[in-house]
């Protein structure tokens, strides 16, 4: 009696634990699909000429890896200008538990002068 009390009590302390376990691994292979998906674009995107760069991010998208991986996985980059310096802002986001912040990666471009 007093084994069967120790093992059902023990499954009830690993079973719960051992789902949790499970779904932070998947939560760590979506971000770290997410942010190989921003690092890709990001190498792809600062290497282009600016008026290329500014045309092909207008229409960033999301891989077909990794849509099939992030559910409902949205992509989207912006080219932020200040007096001395210009950014590419490139942010990921997709259905989640909590609702976060979407992932973003930021680039410095070189200026025109350099």
């Amino acid at each position: 009696m007093v084994t069967a009390t120790l093992v059902v009590s023990g499954v009830g302390l690993v079973a719960p634990l051992t789902v949790r376990c499970g779904g932070l691994w998947q939560q760590t292979r979506h971000r770290q699909m997410a942010l190989d998906e921003l690092t890709n674009h990001m190498e792809r995107l600062i290497a282009l000429p600016t008026e290329e760069l500014e045309k092909e991010a207008d229409v960033v998208a999301v891989s077909d890896a990794a849509r099939a991986l992030l559910p409902d996985a949205v992509m989207e980059a912006k080219i932020v200008r200040s007096d001395n310096e210009t950014q590419l802002h490139l942010s990921i986001d997709w259905k989640r538990v909590g609702n976060p912040e979407p992932l973003t990666l930021v680039g410095w471009l070189k200026s025109e002068d350099d």
